[in-house]
């Protein structure tokens, strides 16, 4: 039986009480006017007994009498059921009484047939509503228990999530801690490591520079010199050893045509030479004993022989030292005094013309020695810038490679702090709403709870 039956229930009781004691109300007057005056004694069943007895409880039936527990409502309709039980049962005995006396048992049985139907039909709604409202309060008792069954079950459930949301805090405040350590110490490895890596690449890269600098300078010392010798002393050495070659060149070439000329005087005069000492040998054969020393003629011609074989040792040796004319003023001063005493020598023999081939040759070695050095030195200057060229387009290569490391290093420090950031704003995030939800749900436990104690 739920509630609303109970209630419906309740009501219709209340209207058939009412009709009921209308019902009795003109009975008993009824009654009253069939015996007369002493209707009270001969019915006194219509009195209600102060307090019926229950006999299926064993006690007596109060009207303000309630459910053991407390839970249960008030128990009139039993006790009314009783107190028409309790009529019944007088009117049985007064019945058997009134046989007892004597009386006409007709005349008993018309008075009080009007009062047994309207008793029947009295029993029969009261039988018929107390069927409706038993076990009533048992209902009302098992509806308040599983209310507060409920009540419990809804506070243990909202106990329950408080402690699981208190835990979850917990931990999300411990992983949080742990995190954010974890964080740190990810960024500290990762900003050492990157100190370490451009430290290295700095160190790396100031070594190459520095032995760069310092190649650089050794070159740039070194072409100072040969710059240095060539503006000052080599050029005024090969320009005053040059115009010593040029004018021992033209007065040996002179000279070669004097010689020429006179070629064939020179040789009809060694063959007069030579027939005179012919003579003068077949004269003193027989004295060669005595004198040792060959005849003056002889001794002439030795003398000329002996001057070639210097003016060729001489000539060698000038070859040689043509090489190193850019050396020193000193070598050319020699070689043009020894190519003044080769040409003043061969022009006593026909050895003349190869000395003046050799010092054409010599000149034409200096001329190239020298147009060679000059394209050698420009060759090196070239090399130098075009070094100096190829070492600042190196280094600036370098430090853009190294701008460049720097920047890509800093975009990746920067991306790993954004999405930490993100991170710890969602982390933030979920844990406001998650205090929310836990506000929410206490707030409406409380409100729950408060609601319950006011009804």
């Amino acid at each position: 039986m739920n509630l609303r039956d109970s209630d419906r229930g309740a009501l219709d009781y209340e209207e058939e009480e009412a009709s009921d004691e209308e019902e009795s109300s003109s009975f008993s007057g009824s009654a009253g006017e069939v015996s007369g005056s002493g209707s009270a004694r001969e019915y006194p069943g219509f009195q209600p007994s102060s307090r019926p007895t229950d006999e299926a409880f064993g006690r007596e039936v109060r009207p303000g009498d309630r459910s053991k527990d407390g839970g249960g409502m008030a128990l009139g309709s039993d006790t009314k059921l009783v107190q028409f039980k309790d009529r019944d049962h007088e009117k049985e005995r007064q019945g058997t009484a009134a046989g007892a006396r004597g009386g006409s048992p007709s005349s008993a049985r018309n008075v009080a047939t009007p009062y047994e139907d309207q008793l029947t039909r009295l029993r029969n709604k009261l039988l018929h509503v107390g069927e409706r409202f038993v076990g009533f309060d048992r209902a009302m008792e098992q509806l308040s228990v599983m209310r507060r069954e409920t009540e419990e079950r809804r506070l243990d459930s909202l106990q329950e999530n408080l402690g699981r949301t208190e835990r979850q805090l917990h931990s999300e405040v411990t992983r949080r801690g742990e995190h954010a350590k974890t964080l740190q110490l990810v960024t500290e490895n990762c900003a050492n490591a990157m100190l370490d890596r451009v430290q290295k690449r700095i160190q790396n890269h100031m070594r190459q520079v520095v032995a760069a600098l310092d190649s650089l300078a050794a070159r740039c010392l070194t072409l100072e010199r040969a710059i240095l010798q060539f503006r000052g002393e080599l050029p005024s050495k090969l320009t005053i050893d040059a115009k010593h070659l040029s004018d021992s060149v033209n007065s040996l070439k002179s000279k070669m045509r004097g010689f020429v000329s006179d070629g064939q005087t020179e040789e009809e005069h060694v063959e007069s030479l030579l027939a005179e000492d012919g003579a003068i040998l077949k004269s003193e054969s027989e004295g060669a004993s005595k004198d040792k020393a060959p005849p003056r003629r002889v001794r002439v011609l030795m003398d000329d022989d002996d001057d070639k074989q210097a003016a060729e040792k001489k000539q060698s040796k000038e070859i040689d030292l043509g090489s190193s004319s850019s050396r020193s003023a000193s070598s050319s001063k020699k070689k043009s005094n020894s190519l003044d005493s080769t040409v003043n020598q061969g022009t006593s023999n026909k050895s003349g013309v190869l000395l003046a081939e050799t010092a054409i040759r010599l000149g034409t070695q200096m001329s190239r020695q020298v147009g060679r050095f000059v394209q050698d030195s420009d060759k090196m200057a070239a090399d130098i810038s075009s070094g100096l060229e190829m070492l600042a387009k190196r280094n600036e290569t370098e430090e853009k490679a190294f701008q460049d490391f720097v920047s890509s290093e800093l975009k990746v420090v920067k991306r790993g702090v954004d999405l930490e950031g993100k991170a710890r704003q969602k982390t933030d995030e979920e844990i406001l709403n998650a205090i929310n939800v836990y506000s929410g749900a206490l707030q409406k436990a409380l409100r729950t709870t408060a609601a319950g104690a006011v009804g």
